[in-house]
C-alpha cells in the first residue's frame, strides 16, 4: 500500500492553480468528503503531540477514514492508498484539473499498481 502518491492540479501547475473556494464548494457535495481544518500529528522527538492546521477533506467509508485530500498552494495532495484514486479522478474532472504521480510527475489515467 502507497501512501502520499499523487497530486490534483492543473496541467500548467504551478503557473495555473486550482481556486480553494471551488474545493471547498466541492467538498460539500461530495458525501464521501468530510471537510477538515487540522489534524493531529504525532511528533516522536518531541514526545507529543500537535495539531496543524489543513484545508482539507477526509475520505469516508464504512465510517472510517480512509485518506486525505489536503490543499496546498494550489493543489490538492492524495494522502493514503491508491483506492483513493477514483475519487481523486472525480475531483480532478469537477475542477478541471488532473491527476499527477508524486514521482514522476506525469499524469494518473488509471489506479497505479500496488508495489
Amino acid at each position: 500500500m502507497s501512501y502520499g502518491f499523487a497530486s490534483i492540479h492543473p496541467e500548467n501547475f504551478p503557473d495555473d492553480r486550482l481556486d480553494q473556494q471551488w474545493w471547498f464548494a466541492l467538498i460539500a457535495t461530495l458525501p464521501e468528503l468530510r471537510r477538515i481544518d487540522s489534524l493531529e500529528v504525532v511528533i516522536p522527538f518531541l514526545g507529543g503531540k500537535v495539531r496543524v492546521r489543513v484545508d482539507g477533506a477526509e475520505l469516508i467509508r464504512d465510517g472510517s477514514r480512509v485518506g486525505l485530500f489536503v490543499w496546498q498552494n494550489g493543489k490538492i495532495c492524495v494522502d493514503g492508498p491508491y483506492s483513493m484514486f477514483p475519487m481523486a479522478q472525480r475531483i480532478a474532472q469537477a475542477l478541471g484539473a488532473r491527476v499527477f504521480d508524486d514521482d514522476s510527475g506525469e499524469e494518473l489515467l488509471e489506479v497505479p499498481d500496488d508495489e
